[in-house]
């Protein structure tokens, strides 16, 4: 028992001294605590998967059916040199863009501020906007059309070789239960619906799924274009020139492939969002799961562009419809078609709906610009939200109108 009174030889009270003691320890608990409490979170090491799917979704479309029609004009080597230099272009440019990326920037228009190149402003957002919900309106379009094949195919409708060297086939349109507006209507409702998750971050399972889809067309596309390759009784025409039709402008076709390709790896307009969409503020740590994502991405992309590419080429030759899965229709069963088609319909809408959620944010961006920079806090929410279902609902509208008139002006076209 200590005494009052005791004292060690520096004149110290004992007491006093196991006091202070306790009490430094007492903050020092507090003070590791408090450390503990204020480190980050720890990181998810496979949250790099996330970013991936929206990589892989955005950029592997339903695009690639048409890399077998475009190598018929560029020819195998042609093809292969273009969708090589192509790749090689976009996954540098993408890794350019994801490394000077910041945590906090979430647009366009927020890196180019942060660079001070003089691109950042309301003109980048209406830029955006004018590409974000055309490409929606775009794969609403070629669902549309995919649940018209599945509606054509219930109906029995019949797909006829024409025969002949440049081939070529046709496909009876009028056992259509639905005509293709109708349809085209149903699929715009899938992918609204498909639009409506909070963010971008939350809507990694619909990419997931649009994944799957992408993985069972490009097996689809293989696996069909090697049965017809096996067939030796198909002897396919590879020169382009010598089935050329009247009214085909050869030099406007080989631009054309030229173009199909080359938008093939054209995903870089989400990159941002699809960035942002990973929460973290460790720049390390957003760049190390960027890369990830975005190698991954061309990993699966540009042999699946190749094979589809030069191997669809080969088994059906200058006959091969622009779509690759018209020309698979007469060759694999219609079990397989319904399956393919109902993906193709999945790819489509998870892809719509990836673009129009970085549409949103680039709505919610000029809303705030243009109104609330005017009533800044006060802005009742009801009505920033009324702004925002507006201009979505009106420039989807928009955008569809635009796609029908190109649409129809490429057929009066090709039709003179």
């Amino acid at each position: 028992m200590i005494n009052d009174d005791e004292f060690v030889e520096d004149g110290t009270n004992v007491r006093d001294d196991v006091s202070v003691s306790s009490n430094d320890d007492k903050d020092k608990d507090k003070g590791s605590a408090k450390d503990s409490s204020s480190s980050p979170p720890s990181h998810d090491k496979w949250i790099w998967l996330h970013p991936a799917f929206h990589c892989l979704v955005t950029m592997v479309g339903t695009g690639v059916l048409g890399f077998p029609y475009a190598t018929s004009w560029l020819g195998f080597g042609g093809a292969a040199v273009l969708i090589i230099a192509a790749a090689a272009s976009a996954y540098y440019t993408a890794s350019l863009l994801s490394g000077v990326q910041e945590p906090g920037q979430k647009t366009y228009m927020d890196i180019a501020t942060s660079t001070a190149i003089g691109l950042g402003g309301r003109g980048l957002l209406c830029f955006q906007l004018c590409i974000f919900f055309p490409v929606s309106a775009v794969m609403i379009l070629l669902g549309g059309q995919a649940l018209v094949s599945i509606d054509l195919m219930s109906q029995g409708a019949t797909t006829s070789y024409l025969g002949g060297e440049c081939g070529g086939y046709t496909i009876d349109t009028t056992a259509s239960k639905l005509t293709g507006r109708v349809w085209t209507v149903i699929m715009g409702c899938i992918v609204l619906l498909l639009s409506m998750t909070k963010d971008m971050s939350s809507m990694w399972p619909v990419s997931a799924a649009g994944t799957v889809a992408v993985f069972i067309i490009v097996l689809y596309s293989i696996v069909g274009s090697g049965v017809v390759l096996s067939d030796e009784s198909i002897v396919p025409n590879y020169d382009a020139q010598e089935c050329i039709k009247n009214g085909d402008n050869y030099a406007a076709e080989l631009l054309t492939a030229i173009g199909s390709i080359i938008f093939g790896y054209g995903f870089h307009i989400v990159l941002p969002d699809i960035q942002t969409s990973l929460y973290e503020t460790d720049s390390k740590n957003v760049h190390k799961d960027m890369k990830k994502a975005i190698i991954s991405a061309f990993s699966i992309a540009f042999p699946s562009y190749l094979v589809i590419a030069l191997l669809g080429f080969a088994a059906f030759g200058v006959s091969v419809a622009s779509d690759l899965l018209l020309s698979m229709t007469p060759v694999l069963s219609n079990a397989a078609m319904y399956v393919v088609w109902v993906f193709v319909i999945i790819k489509t809408a998870t892809e719509g709906a990836v673009y129009n959620q970085s549409a949103f944010v680039v709505c919610r961006r000029i809303l705030v610009v243009f109104w609330n920079k005017k009533h800044k806090a006060d802005a009742p929410k009801w009505r920033i939200r009324f702004h925002y279902v507006f201009i979505a609902v009106w420039s989807a509208l928009g955008a569809l109108a635009l796609a029908g008139a190109i649409w129809s002006l490429t057929i009066n076209l090709r039709a003179e």
